[in-house]
C-alpha cells in the first residue's frame, strides 16, 4: 500500500527505524523534512502538542505509533479531515505476532 507514497516520520528512535524498513520494503519513498507527504508517522513520545502545521493533515494518511491514547496528531487529524487516522495498536499487535514466531 505504501508503494511510491512519501512518508514523512516524526522521530529517530527504534520504532522510526522499524517503521522505516517497513515503508522501504513497500516501496515507499522517504522524505526527510517538508509537508509534501502522503503519509505521515509520529515515531516521538509526544502526544500532547502538534508537531506538524494542523493544515497539512488534509487528505493525509496518519499514525501515530503510541497507542492506548488519544493524542493530539490523531485528534487534530479527524478534525482535519485526514484521510485514514491510525493509533498504534496495530503496529504493536504485528510485532507481538512477530515475537510469537520467533520465540515460540
Amino acid at each position: 500500500y505504501l508503494k511510491g507514497k512519501r512518508v514523512l516520520i516524526l522521530g529517530r528512535g527504534g520504532a522510526a527505524k522499524a517503521v522505516a524498513y517497513a515503508v522501504q520494503n513497500s516501496k515507499g519513498k522517504l522524505i526527510k523534512n517538508g509537508l509534501s507527504f502522503d503519509v505521515l508517522v509520529n515515531a516521538t513520545p509526544v502526544s500532547d502538542q502538534l508537531l506538524v502545521p494542523a493544515e497539512s493533515l488534509r487528505g493525509k494518511i496518519v499514525m501515530d505509533c503510541i497507542y492506548g491514547k488519544k493524542t493530539k496528531l490523531l485528534q487534530e487529524a479527524r478534525r482535519q479531515g485526514a484521510k485514514a487516522v491510525i493509533d498504534g495498536l496495530p503496529m504493536l499487535r504485528a510485532q507481538a505476532l512477530e515475537q510469537i514466531k520467533l520465540f515460540c
